[in-house]
């Protein structure tokens, strides 16, 4: 609230006032998980369009970066929109499955998956790509992906397509992750990213946008090491049970976004290359991805 803060020329010290501000922060945080809270997403949307985002990075980062599509498809279909997200990739798509979401965003092994097992419309795909960047820190001897022998490796979410990506390309240079190479885990790709940085692991699997963002300073101390090769974005679905005009209009929304003036400088467009079309035919050549994902599951 406007009347709590600290007024320009207060003499409280900084430390007075950071204790001052402890519990609105607080208060924000809670109010962040609540927004994208794993408590049933239907039931805090009530009549408003349920925005189910993969929880590939932190709670407070899919606000960052998805808010602002979320006010744009509020705004453009003039109905409200609630953006949730769950726990994990494995409580996401069960909750894709059962229907919690009415428009998903999602990676495209587990778009593939909804639209053949659970009929969601496809939409569109970001036009970005999606590829695993495996980086170590500069000053270690690790040089090349044959290096990882022995070593320990942090990589995320299983049932991720950078997880089962990456996992191959271990497979291809002679390396079995949990063999060859230990298996650090972590839930995010940015928790992987940092493990080199923090000497929690030798090396690590992050997604290419992660990497391309990431800070120069701390960039300057990692070395890439290899790469998976190239696989569709993300992808935007919408739940059967929306009515067809409805689904046409969000998909229109989404390929017009970065011509709008919310979206040129939105994360969607810059790092995600914004929205393109796509039909459920392109995902076919993921169907060995789905297959490797109900492996791990099982």
């Amino acid at each position: 609230m406007r009347g709590m803060n600290v007024q320009p020329g207060n003499n409280r010290s900084r430390a007075q006032r950071g204790k001052m501000n402890a519990p609105a922060r607080i208060a924000r945080i809670f109010t962040m998980m609540a927004f994208l809270s794993a408590l049933p997403p239907l039931a805090l949307a009530g009549n408003a369009l349920t925005f189910g985002v993969l929880p590939y990075v932190s709670p407070g980062q899919l606000i960052k970066q998805h808010g602002p599509l979320k006010h744009y498809l509020a705004k453009t279909l003039r109905q409200p929109v609630v953006l949730v997200t769950a726990p994990g990739f494995g409580a996401f798509a069960e909750r894709t499955r059962r229907g919690d979401y009415d428009i998903v965003f999602t990676a495209p092994h587990l778009g593939r998956l909804a639209n053949t097992r659970d009929g969601y419309q496809v939409l569109a795909r970001t036009g970005h790509q999606v590829r695993g960047m495996f980086i170590a820190r500069r000053d270690s001897a690790i040089r090349r992906l044959e290096d990882l022998r022995g070593k320990r490796l942090m990589m995320a979410a299983p049932r991720s397509m950078l997880f089962l990506m990456g996992k191959e390309t271990l497979r291809q240079h002679g390396l079995a992750l949990g063999r060859e190479v230990v298996w650090g885990k972590t839930r995010t790709h940015n928790n992987a990213l940092n493990a080199p940085l923090r000497g929690k692991a030798d090396a690590a699997l992050t997604g290419i946008v992660m990497w391309r963002q990431l800070d120069p300073r701390q960039k300057k101390q990692l070395r890439l090491i290899g790469s998976t090769p190239p696989q569709p974005g993300f992808i935007m679905l919408a739940h059967p049970r929306l009515p067809k005009a409805l689904a046409t209009r969000i998909r229109q929304a989404l390929l017009d976004f970065q011509h709008t003036a919310e979206g040129k400088n939105d994360f969607t467009t810059r790092a995600l290359k914004g929205f393109a079309p796509i039909a459920a035919d392109d995902l076919v050549p993921l169907d060995p991805y789905v297959n490797a994902m109900r492996e791990t599951a099982s």
